[in-house]
């Protein structure tokens, strides 16, 4: 079996927004060494590489962004001095920073395009718009690669998001596009940032009926999970038929993650990649996934090796100190949440 491709280099330690906010850089060494230490890409059959050339500029950020945009990211980049957001300061290096994200997203879809079946970047800068940046985002590099894979070749997109956080940013820019489909699995936006992405939002024009999101109650673990990816993940990518997947997540749903309320455990986190590397094979298309969420940092490592473990095919065995309980009602209300899912689309797709 060909081995798993990682993208990956040391200078992804740079995009930090500083002591005291959730996102540190050191997130990205920290996995690495962990990683390494472990003889992990050895037991998991994957090869971290570096970075492929030429490394991006304005021109892969045009894609997505306005000019007017990427002048205000660069003259903050320039003095570390405002913010995007309240949770998103402005930093000095931000601008070169933010494109080593996207270096390791468009690396990863290069390898894709030149033979892999899956490959994995880090990344997921999903809350970032054509025009804003905000949620710790400032590109979004689940966008841009969307668009150089179909300048490339791979025309018809299905984004599936994984975060916890649903992704407000990569929505906002295909609201409107039937060639990609932007698929959110995420907790209840009443309990969480940025506060979208209900079961009745699912495009608009000619892309209505191309976005669909499943907002999944407080103390959703494994069991929701499974049930959400049978019955409305699966047949969606199925029906759509896409060219390349691009999944975005990390390990924010994980059930000791600070700044959400879901319940996945270890395990979980490995059949998100398993599932990943599934839809690809059966559907014959490509996938790529970008990996960085997680705010907490002894859970990051491990459930990062899990999801990519899942990609690989091969179980790392990670165990939690204790494992969550799914409530009964909890099972239920995911229940009710597919069913209005299936209740919007079903003028679209045959859910």
């Amino acid at each position: 079996m060909a081995s798993l491709k990682v993208f990956y280099e040391d200078s992804l330690r740079k995009y930090d927004f500083g002591p005291g906010h959730p996102f540190r850089g050191s997130r990205f060494t920290d996995f690495m060494r962990f990683f390494k230490e472990n003889e992990l890409d050895r037991l998991l059959g994957v090869e971290v590489l570096s970075f492929r050339p030429p490394r991006p500029g304005d021109e892969e950020l045009l894609r997505v962004h306005s000019r007017e945009y990427i002048d205000l990211v660069k003259r903050m980049s320039k003095t570390g001095f405002g913010s995007l957001s309240p949770d998103t300061p402005a930093f000095k290096g931000m601008y070169e920073a933010a494109l080593t994200v996207v270096h390791s997203a468009l690396s990863a879809g290069k390898a894709v395009l030149e033979g892999e079946e899956v490959a994995v970047g880090f990344g997921g800068l999903h809350h970032a718009g054509r025009d804003y940046g905000e949620g710790f985002c400032i590109f979004n590099d689940v966008a841009i690669l969307a668009r150089f894979l179909q300048e490339n070749g791979l025309k018809k997109v299905f984004i599936f998001d994984y975060d916890a956080h649903q992704g407000n940013g990569t929505m906002d820019i295909f609201y409107e596009d039937p060639t990609v489909f932007y698929l959110s699995v995420h907790q209840d936006p009443r309990y969480l940032y940025p506060g979208i992405g209900f079961t009745w939002e699912i495009g608009r024009g000619r892309g209505k009926g191309y976005t669909c999101n499943v907002p999944l109650p407080p103390g959703a673990g494994l069991k929701c999970y499974r049930v959400v990816f049978e019955r409305v993940v699966e047949p969606l990518v199925k029906e759509f038929n896409p060219d390349v997947i691009i999944a975005n997540g990390g390990c924010d749903p994980h059930f000791l993650d600070p700044l959400t309320d879901l319940g996945l455990n270890m395990q979980g986190f490995y059949e998100i990649g398993s599932f990943i590397r599934r839809l690809a094979r059966e559907n014959k298309c490509k996938a790529v996934d970008l990996i960085v969420s997680g705010y907490n940092p002894e859970i990051i490592p491990k459930a990062w090796s899990m999801l990519i473990g899942g990609l690989a095919g091969a179980n790392p065995g990670f165990k939690d100190p204790h494992q969550p309980v799914e409530e009964p009602y909890v099972i239920r209300q995911t229940e009710r949440v597919i069913k209005e899912v299936k209740e919007y689309l079903s003028g679209y797709w045959s859910l």
